[in-house]
């Protein structure tokens, strides 16, 4: 038996009590006597009334009606529950101990459970309140489903929720359910195993707060469904996946080998392998490809061979064989490619700028020609008609006192493939920058000088 009113009064908490009534001898006595014994907990006042020697002809089990304006009584039932004779001090009467005590009633047929003869069950118990406000959000690749819990959380041990595929007017028919939860909140997505959603799928709900974790949803078992109707008006539809990363790579790149003899290469290995690494948003490559390339010294000819590759799938084809093979290396999911290349170049396909040559002149003291006493030369070098390096020295004329036609030379900084750059008899009057591209060997030579025909000058 349940009494809403009594879980109303003790601030939704559901006490339970399990009694046993073997004087009964049918199922409406006990109930009877359930609910009776339910309408008494109403009864919660109990105090100590002392009244005079007319309290005699009461005793335990008695009623009295007891009016206390203090108090705010007018004829106020109670039963007795103690009865002491009191001769102590300056009272003489008898103290009584009452309960608050309302006047028996037998229950409305309403209020009796009924079983008919094949055994079925009317209940008379009061049912499950039902979930509240529930919403639904369309999300990345899912739909969110929140809602409010019934206050009384001891009524209900669950909350099942229903998902249709269409807006049909009765689509709670097509309803099916897509999980059990005792928490607010529903995710729905490609997980669901009765209902798997896609991104772009609508689906419109319903929740309802059950009784127990099994076993049909019949009767006060359950409650009614939120919203409570056969067409939900809570809808929505699941957001599209996210767009992926943008995949990028450490661009293409070139191995070369420069011929400075007969069957003398630099670098001198002759096995030399470069690596496509593929990224995503990450500082470490989701896919990396090494190939390797093998120098025939005699022929100039370089050779292909996979190495080994890891992460995500990554395709190529290898060409043949030939003294410049390129090939790309494509991330599969993205289409990002990178590019490999090796060269195997005979010196003779470099070429330079040749000798790069500064002079001051001066017929007089402190006066030189050009005016312009800083200068930079610039050492170029170039594969196939096309500037690959350049190097720059600077240079920086003395016009006066003691050091008079010195000149200071420094390095004026590079670009494209690696130079290096040696500068000799620095601070005098004939200086020399030797620039030298790194891979092929070839040198420029820069010259700086100051010539000077007045007696006393640098004198060259």
């Amino acid at each position: 038996m349940v009494d809403s009113a009594a879980v109303t009064r003790d601030a939704g908490e559901t006490l339970y009590r399990e009694i046993t009534l073997p004087m009964t001898n049918s199922s409406y006595q006990a109930q009877r006597l359930a609910i009776t014994m339910l309408d008494q907990t109403h009864n919660q006042l109990t105090m100590t009334y002392p009244c005079n020697l007319t309290g005699l002809n009461i005793r335990p089990g008695d009623t009295v009606r007891i009016t206390n304006s203090e108090l705010h009584w007018s004829q106020k039932n109670f039963r007795v529950m103690a009865w002491r004779f009191s001769d102590t001090g300056d009272t003489l009467g008898v103290e009584l101990t009452l309960r608050e005590h309302f006047i028996y009633a037998d229950p409305a047929a309403s209020d009796y459970s009924t079983t008919t003869a094949d055994g079925s069950i009317t209940t008379a118990l009061a049912g499950i309140s039902p979930p509240t406000a529930l919403t639904a959000t369309g999300v990345i690749e899912g739909i969110e489903l929140n809602w409010t819990n019934p206050t009384n959380l001891e009524q209900f041990m669950t909350v099942a929720v229903y998902a249709a595929a269409n807006g049909d007017a009765n689509n709670w028919a097509d309803a099916v359910e897509i999980g059990r939860t005792n928490g607010t909140q529903f995710l729905h997505d490609a997980s669901n195993a009765a209902d798997a959603l896609s991104p772009g799928n609508q689906r419109w709900y319903w929740v309802l707060a059950r009784r127990y974790g099994t076993g049909a949803d019949e009767g006060i078992a359950v409650s009614t469904k939120e919203p409570n109707t056969t067409q939900s008006t809570v809808t929505a539809t699941a957001g599209a996946s996210p767009a992926p990363a943008a995949v990028t790579s450490d661009g293409d790149a070139l191995q070369q080998w420069f011929k400075r003899a007969a069957n003398v290469w630099a670098p001198s290995d002759a096995t030399l392998s470069l690596t496509a690494r593929f990224y995503r948003q990450a500082t470490s490559p989701i896919a990396t490809r090494e190939i390797l390339g093998t120098l025939n010294t005699s022929t100039g000819v370089i050779t292909l061979t996979n190495v080994t590759n890891s992460g995500e799938a990554t395709t190529y084809t290898l060409p043949a064989a030939s003294a410049s093979p390129t090939l790309l290396i494509e991330h599969t999911d993205s289409g990002m490619t990178q590019r490999l290349s090796w060269e195997a170049l005979n010196s003779s396909s470099y070429s330079s700028n040749g000798t790069q040559e500064m002079a001051w002149y001066s017929g007089s003291a402190g006066e030189w020609d050009p005016s312009d006493h800083t200068k930079t030369r610039t050492a170029r070098f170039y594969s196939g008609g096309t500037e690959i390096a350049s190097r720059d020295a600077d240079g920086v004329l003395t016009t006066s006192g003691v050091n008079e036609g010195n000149i200071a030379v420094t390095d004026g900084g590079s670009t494209g493939e690696a130079t290096t750059i040696a500068i000799s008899n620095n601070n005098s009057n004939d200086v020399d920058a030797l620039v030298t591209h790194t891979a092929s060997g070839m040198e420029v030579t820069i010259n700086f000088s100051a010539i000077s025909t007045y007696s006393g000058g640098p004198g060259k």
